[in-house]
């Protein structure tokens, strides 16, 4: 019996220090069951110049040139950038000075982030997982001025969003906050098939110590170095966490645990809803994500919403990906 052929995938994200976006590119990279077709780069966590060249120099350190980053929206569709500087500093990428600088030939300045797309997805012989793990500016971009690329999206995968919780304020998730007029573009584009991975379901995976020593223990012996760069990267998160006055044993990686959806996804557990956005600037709840899993007034659903997870089920995935990376890596 043969393998199933790696399904391709476009990942959107805006890479910073907290490592999310850093392990979501690993994964979707080197996990077997993926065939990464490009990095688009958005604003989010630290500024465009900064998550475009992050993008790259994660790639680099693990060791892969063939796979190209392009830059996409430096701004939000109509509102000022939100960004988490306190968080993910100035250049939203350090901790660790293994991490190398941005490799231009994995840059492309030529073409931008959201034709870059485009035509990775309208080309591609089969329908591409687009997962977006940063705020949804690039994807509504994409939706509005190239409609033609829907028909070939197997699925818009979101890492945003939350029902009942945020982490930037008390009921919006950055993500969905950062731009939430584009991620109501996405929610009314009409593509067949939309999966929101919310911090309800991110939340129940926690990156503990015994995680982090089973990591040392595996990853050591392939490639010291690549083992220590994540794991001074993921002091630094845990240190963060100290002065947030949160449990440091209980980091959560959004970003991947959304990636994953797409190779496990019956580690999960999904409800279709009808979801909308509130959006509109100084308005109350402003980011807000509301799900109707009822679907009142005849609504139909246009969302799959991830509630819950299986937490060893993705990390069995994760140390697949970072096993292939630290093989790879050129540290």
């Amino acid at each position: 019996m043969t393998s199933a052929a790696p399904v391709p995938i476009w990942l959107d994200c805006d890479p910073g220090k907290c490592q999310d976006d850093l392990h979501a590119i690993i994964l979707a990279r080197f996990h077997p069951k993926l065939k990464l077709l490009g990095i688009s780069a958005v604003h989010g966590n630290t500024s465009l110049p900064n998550t475009f060249k992050n993008a790259s120099r994660i790639l680099k350190a693990c060791g892969s040139t063939d796979v190209k980053v392009y830059a996409g929206a430096e701004k939000p569709i109509l509102r000022t950038p939100e960004n988490a500087a306190y968080i993910h500093g100035e250049t939203g990428l350090g901790g660790s000075d293994l991490i190398p600088d941005a490799d231009e030939s994995i840059m492309d300045f030529n073409v931008g982030g959201v034709q870059a797309m485009a035509d990775a997805i309208i080309n591609s012989s089969e329908p591409v997982v687009l997962a977006a793990v940063g705020p949804l500016t690039n994807i509504a971009l994409l939706l509005l001025t190239y409609p033609q690329a829907k028909k070939n999206i197997k699925e818009i995968l979101i890492m945003g969003g939350g029902f009942g919780l945020g982490n930037v304020t008390p009921v919006a998730e950055f993500n969905i906050y950062a731009d939430p007029e584009a991620c109501q573009v996405v929610l009314n584009s009409g593509v067949e098939r939309i999966v929101m991975v919310p911090l309800n379901c991110t939340h129940q995976s926690s990156y503990t110590r015994e995680h982090q020593e089973k990591f040392t223990e595996l990853i050591t012996p392939i490639n010291p170095n690549f083992a220590r760069m994540i794991n001074e990267l993921t002091d630094y998160v845990r240190q963060k966490y100290v002065s947030w006055g949160l449990d440091p044993n209980s980091i959560s990686w959004h970003d991947p645990i959304a990636v994953s959806h797409c190779i496990v996804p019956e580690a999960f557990e999904d409800v279709e809803m009808n979801v909308t956005t509130v959006f509109g600037h100084g308005v109350q709840g402003e980011g807000q994500t509301i799900g109707d899993p009822i679907m009142r007034h005849g609504k139909k659903p246009n969302c799959v919403v991830v509630m819950k997870m299986k937490d060893e089920a993705f990390f069995k995935e994760m140390f697949t990906a970072w096993e292939i990376a630290a093989k790879s890596s050129i540290l």
